[in-house]
Protein backbone atom coordinates (compact mmCIF):
# COMPACT_ATOMS: atom_id res chain seq x y z
CA UNK A 1 0.00 0.00 0.00
CA UNK A 2 2.79 2.43 0.91
CA UNK A 3 4.53 1.67 -2.40
CA UNK A 4 1.40 2.48 -4.35
CA UNK A 5 0.99 5.84 -2.60
CA UNK A 6 4.63 6.72 -3.27
CA UNK A 7 4.19 5.90 -6.97
CA UNK A 8 1.04 8.03 -7.19
CA UNK A 9 2.76 10.96 -5.52
CA UNK A 10 5.74 10.73 -7.89
CA UNK A 11 3.54 10.50 -11.02
CA UNK A 12 1.43 13.42 -9.80
CA UNK A 13 4.47 15.57 -9.23
CA UNK A 14 5.80 14.54 -12.65
CA UNK A 15 2.54 15.49 -14.44
CA UNK A 16 2.41 18.78 -12.59
CA UNK A 17 6.01 19.51 -13.61
CA UNK A 18 5.26 18.80 -17.30
CA UNK A 19 2.19 21.01 -17.26
CA UNK A 20 4.15 23.78 -15.59
CA UNK A 21 6.89 23.52 -18.23
CA UNK A 22 4.33 23.70 -21.06
CA UNK A 23 2.73 26.79 -19.53
CA UNK A 24 6.12 28.48 -19.23
CA UNK A 25 6.84 27.70 -22.90
CA UNK A 26 3.54 29.22 -24.01
CA UNK A 27 4.22 32.35 -21.95
CA UNK A 28 7.67 32.67 -23.53
CA UNK A 29 6.13 32.41 -27.03
CA UNK A 30 3.55 35.05 -26.20
CA UNK A 31 6.25 37.40 -24.89
CA UNK A 32 8.28 36.87 -28.09
CA UNK A 33 5.24 37.55 -30.28
CA UNK A 34 4.50 40.80 -28.42
CA UNK A 35 8.10 41.95 -28.84
CA UNK A 36 8.08 41.21 -32.62
CA UNK A 37 4.76 42.94 -33.27
CA UNK A 38 5.78 45.97 -31.24
CA UNK A 39 8.73 46.70 -33.57
CA UNK A 40 6.82 46.17 -36.82
CA UNK A 41 5.90 49.31 -38.84
CA UNK A 42 2.72 49.49 -40.91
CA UNK A 43 3.46 48.71 -44.56
CA UNK A 44 2.38 52.18 -45.74
CA UNK A 45 4.90 53.96 -43.57
CA UNK A 46 7.59 51.37 -44.35
CA UNK A 47 7.34 51.95 -48.12
CA UNK A 48 6.62 55.67 -47.80
CA UNK A 49 4.22 55.34 -50.74
CA UNK A 50 3.04 58.54 -52.35
CA UNK A 51 -0.05 57.57 -54.30
CA UNK A 52 -0.23 60.95 -55.98
CA UNK A 53 3.20 60.65 -57.59
CA UNK A 54 4.78 57.92 -59.69
CA UNK A 55 8.35 58.86 -58.62
CA UNK A 56 10.49 56.26 -56.92
CA UNK A 57 10.90 56.52 -53.13
CA UNK A 58 13.54 55.09 -50.82
CA UNK A 59 12.77 52.50 -48.14
CA UNK A 60 14.42 52.69 -44.67
CA UNK A 61 17.02 50.14 -45.83
CA UNK A 62 18.06 52.30 -48.79
CA UNK A 63 16.39 50.18 -51.51
CA UNK A 64 14.34 51.85 -54.19
CA UNK A 65 10.66 51.22 -53.84
CA UNK A 66 8.08 51.98 -56.53
CA UNK A 67 4.52 52.93 -55.49
CA UNK A 68 2.13 50.03 -55.86
CA UNK A 69 -0.32 52.22 -57.76
CA UNK A 70 2.03 52.74 -60.67
CA UNK A 71 3.36 49.18 -60.46
CA UNK A 72 -0.05 47.72 -61.13
CA UNK A 73 -1.18 50.10 -63.84
CA UNK A 74 -2.16 48.24 -67.01
CA UNK A 75 -2.06 49.89 -70.40
CA UNK A 76 -4.99 48.63 -72.47
CA UNK A 77 -3.89 47.24 -75.82
CA UNK A 78 -5.89 47.63 -79.00
CA UNK A 79 -7.15 44.20 -79.92
CA UNK A 80 -7.63 43.22 -83.55
CA UNK A 81 -9.70 40.22 -84.46
CA UNK A 82 -8.21 37.49 -86.62
CA UNK A 83 -10.62 38.36 -89.39
CA UNK A 84 -9.54 42.03 -89.40
CA UNK A 85 -5.86 41.03 -89.34
CA UNK A 86 -6.37 38.66 -92.20
CA UNK A 87 -8.25 41.29 -94.19
CA UNK A 88 -5.58 43.92 -93.53
CA UNK A 89 -2.94 41.53 -94.88
CA UNK A 90 -4.83 40.79 -98.01
CA UNK A 91 -3.63 42.54 -101.19
CA UNK A 92 -6.26 43.17 -103.89
CA UNK A 93 -5.34 41.76 -107.27
CA UNK A 94 -7.44 42.73 -110.27
CA UNK A 95 -8.99 39.82 -112.11
CA UNK A 96 -7.99 39.53 -115.75
CA UNK A 97 -10.95 40.62 -117.83
CA UNK A 98 -11.94 38.51 -120.78
CA UNK A 99 -11.36 40.23 -124.10
CA UNK A 100 -14.58 40.39 -126.06
CA UNK A 101 -14.86 40.02 -129.77
CA UNK A 102 -15.93 43.00 -131.82
CA UNK A 103 -18.49 40.83 -133.60
CA UNK A 104 -21.28 38.88 -131.87
CA UNK A 105 -21.16 35.11 -131.63
CA UNK A 106 -17.42 34.57 -131.23
CA UNK A 107 -17.47 31.07 -129.80
CA UNK A 108 -13.75 30.36 -130.21
CA UNK A 109 -11.18 30.25 -127.41
CA UNK A 110 -9.32 33.50 -126.78
CA UNK A 111 -5.68 33.68 -127.79
CA UNK A 112 -5.91 31.46 -130.85
CA UNK A 113 -5.96 32.39 -134.54
CA UNK A 114 -9.60 31.32 -134.86
CA UNK A 115 -10.64 33.72 -132.09
CA UNK A 116 -8.89 36.63 -133.79
CA UNK A 117 -10.50 36.02 -137.16
CA UNK A 118 -13.91 35.52 -135.53
CA UNK A 119 -13.44 38.91 -133.83
CA UNK A 120 -13.07 40.47 -137.29
CA UNK A 121 -15.59 38.41 -139.24
CA UNK A 122 -18.84 36.69 -138.37
CA UNK A 123 -18.03 32.97 -138.25
CA UNK A 124 -21.10 30.77 -137.71
CA UNK A 125 -19.27 27.44 -137.98
CA UNK A 126 -17.08 25.60 -135.47
CA UNK A 127 -13.89 23.56 -135.63
CA UNK A 128 -10.15 23.97 -135.96
CA UNK A 129 -8.70 26.32 -138.56
CA UNK A 130 -7.86 23.43 -140.87
CA UNK A 131 -11.56 22.60 -141.31
CA UNK A 132 -12.70 26.16 -141.97
CA UNK A 133 -12.91 25.88 -145.77
CA UNK A 134 -15.39 23.02 -145.48
CA UNK A 135 -17.24 24.80 -142.65
CA UNK A 136 -17.52 28.01 -144.69
CA UNK A 137 -18.83 26.16 -147.74
CA UNK A 138 -21.42 24.39 -145.60
CA UNK A 139 -22.52 27.78 -144.19
CA UNK A 140 -22.94 29.22 -147.70
CA UNK A 141 -19.74 31.30 -147.82
CA UNK A 142 -17.81 31.61 -151.09
CA UNK A 143 -14.28 30.16 -151.13
CA UNK A 144 -11.47 30.27 -153.69
CA UNK A 145 -7.74 30.52 -154.46
CA UNK A 146 -7.50 34.22 -155.30
CA UNK A 147 -6.52 36.56 -152.41
CA UNK A 148 -8.74 39.58 -151.71
CA UNK A 149 -8.51 42.27 -148.98
CA UNK A 150 -10.70 41.25 -146.08
CA UNK A 151 -10.75 37.59 -147.05
CA UNK A 152 -9.85 34.85 -144.57
CA UNK A 153 -6.69 32.99 -145.47
CA UNK A 154 -6.55 29.32 -144.45
CA UNK A 155 -3.18 27.56 -144.22
CA UNK A 156 -1.78 24.24 -143.04
CA UNK A 157 0.93 25.80 -140.88
CA UNK A 158 0.13 23.64 -137.83
CA UNK A 159 -1.47 20.27 -137.19
CA UNK A 160 -4.72 22.14 -136.49
CA UNK A 161 -4.35 24.54 -139.41
CA UNK A 162 -4.06 28.33 -139.26
CA UNK A 163 -6.18 31.30 -140.31
CA UNK A 164 -5.66 35.03 -140.71
CA UNK A 165 -7.06 38.11 -142.43
CA UNK A 166 -5.76 39.42 -145.74
CA UNK A 167 -4.84 43.07 -145.14
CA UNK A 168 -3.26 43.86 -148.51
CA UNK A 169 -2.66 42.39 -151.94
CA UNK A 170 0.64 43.73 -153.24
CA UNK A 171 1.71 44.24 -156.88
CA UNK A 172 4.87 42.15 -156.43
CA UNK A 173 3.02 38.85 -156.02
CA UNK A 174 2.83 39.02 -152.21
CA UNK A 175 0.05 39.49 -149.67
CA UNK A 176 0.10 41.01 -146.20
CA UNK A 177 -1.89 39.21 -143.54
CA UNK A 178 -2.69 39.83 -139.87
CA UNK A 179 -3.03 36.96 -137.45
CA UNK A 180 -2.97 35.84 -133.83
CA UNK A 181 -0.91 33.11 -132.18
CA UNK A 182 1.63 32.85 -134.98
CA UNK A 183 4.65 34.32 -133.16
CA UNK A 184 3.28 33.91 -129.62
CA UNK A 185 0.08 33.04 -127.81
CA UNK A 186 -2.54 35.80 -128.03
CA UNK A 187 -0.13 38.04 -129.96
CA UNK A 188 -1.49 39.84 -133.01
CA UNK A 189 1.16 40.24 -135.69
CA UNK A 190 1.36 40.77 -139.44
CA UNK A 191 3.62 39.41 -142.16
CA UNK A 192 4.01 39.43 -145.91
CA UNK A 193 4.07 36.14 -147.81
CA UNK A 194 4.08 35.05 -151.45
CA UNK A 195 0.78 34.28 -153.13
CA UNK A 196 2.43 31.01 -154.18
CA UNK A 197 3.27 30.02 -150.56
CA UNK A 198 2.76 26.25 -150.46
CA UNK A 199 0.94 26.19 -147.10
CA UNK A 200 -2.00 28.25 -148.38
CA UNK A 201 -5.13 26.06 -148.67
CA UNK A 202 -7.51 28.75 -149.87
CA UNK A 203 -9.53 31.85 -149.01
CA UNK A 204 -12.95 32.45 -147.54
CA UNK A 205 -14.78 35.52 -148.88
Amino acid sequence: MVIVLVILMISGNLSFGIAKAQAASINNNLDLTKKVTSVLTPINSFLNVNTESSALVTSPEGYLAKPLVTETQVTPERTVSRTQAAVSNIKTVAKPRAKLASTPGNHFAYGYCTWYVASRRNIPWFGNAGTWLIGAQGAGFATGNVPQVGAIIVTSESRWGHVGIVEGVNGDGTITISEMNYSGFARITSRTISVNYGAIKGYIY
